[in-house]
């Protein structure tokens, strides 16, 4: 509990007070050089859509070739914050160009423009770097990196999100790298999480969360992931340390990543998500709920 404990409260306070306030942030902020924010695609951007384990309204599928694919949540909010405050959105997938273009122009915003439209760059499995001397046993994450000076040529501001821990180019780079935690399966809800544990094979009992508490973080971590930035702006505009920096102090007192905080971030997602009626109420009651855990 300690490893957040305090910053998780001061999360909470700054929620409750930010309740029907208008946005600290400027809708652009400009800094000395430009920020960016690079996302994987698969499992980060969306997800396999597998029926078999849960239905989704067929609006929400996406079918690229034989593969169909849903948006995790979040995501489109994310890419729409970021793109206000003038930060560069990239993509950087180990896909196949072809598809991964295919598919983010499939993907739109409120304002009815693609992730195709909008990005400022689009890498692909042409673009990865090849590790040499591996044997032909290792994972591709192993045998293939992502070099982040492909999108810009300063690591202090850029950041890659990513659902694999490993696609680091160096261990100057991994620094860059913001991991999601465990990837799971699409639930669209807990209900289906049990009927998959029924169904499902041994090997992917391992993409199944075990707990109601697991598959709600895992299906609102761009909400997190958006609470880190919100946070990491902060501190860089206070601090001036560097953009990467700060995400980085953010994220490492944040953890949403650990199993051990899923209780914790849970809390904090059901508490965001609450009517915004009777806020002084709802806050204190969160808080001393918090409080005993």
């Amino acid at each position: 509990m300690k490893w957040g404990f305090l910053f998780l409260i001061i999360l909470f306070i700054s929620s409750c007070q930010s309740l029907n306030r208008i946005e600290r942030f400027p809708s652009s902020i400009k800094g000395p050089e430009e920020r960016h924010i690079v996302f994987d695609i698969d499992w980060t951007v969306v997800a396999n859509y597998e029926p078999e384990f849960s239905k989704v309204i067929k609006s929400e599928v996406i079918t690229i070739g034989e593969e169909s694919y849903v948006v995790n949540d979040g995501l489109r909010e994310l890419v729409e914050y970021l793109l206000e405050r003038g930060i560069k959105v990239s993509f950087f997938s180990g896909g196949d160009k072809v598809r991964n273009e295919a598919l983010l122009k499939k993907i739109r915003l409120k304002n009815g423009k693609s992730l195709f439209e909008i990005a400022n760059a689009i890498k692909s499995k042409n673009d990865l770097t090849a590790i040499s001397g591996l044997s032909d046993q290792a994972r591709f994450s192993e045998k293939f990196k992502k070099d982040l000076t492909k999108i810009t040529g300063n690591l202090e501001n850029v950041i890659l999100i990513e659902d694999n821990p490993n696609f680091y180019l160096n261990e100057e780079q991994k620094r860059n790298l913001l991991w999601l935690g465990k990837t799971y399966k699409h639930f669209d809800q807990y209900l289906d999480v049990k009927k998959a544990k029924q169904l499902a094979n041994v090997k992917d009992l391992e993409y199944i969360p075990s707990t109601f508490d697991e598959w709600l973080v895992a299906r609102k971590k761009f909400v997190l992931v958006k609470k880190n930035i919100e946070e990491a702006l902060e501190v860089e505009r206070e601090t001036g340390i560097s953009f990467v920096e700060s995400v980085r102090r953010v994220y490492e007192k944040m953890r949403y990543d650990k199993p051990d905080s899923q209780i914790y971030w849970a809390e904090y997602l059901r508490f965001i998500s609450m009517p915004t009626d009777n806020n002084a109420i709802s806050c204190q009651k969160m808080l001393i709920q918090f409080s005993k855990n």
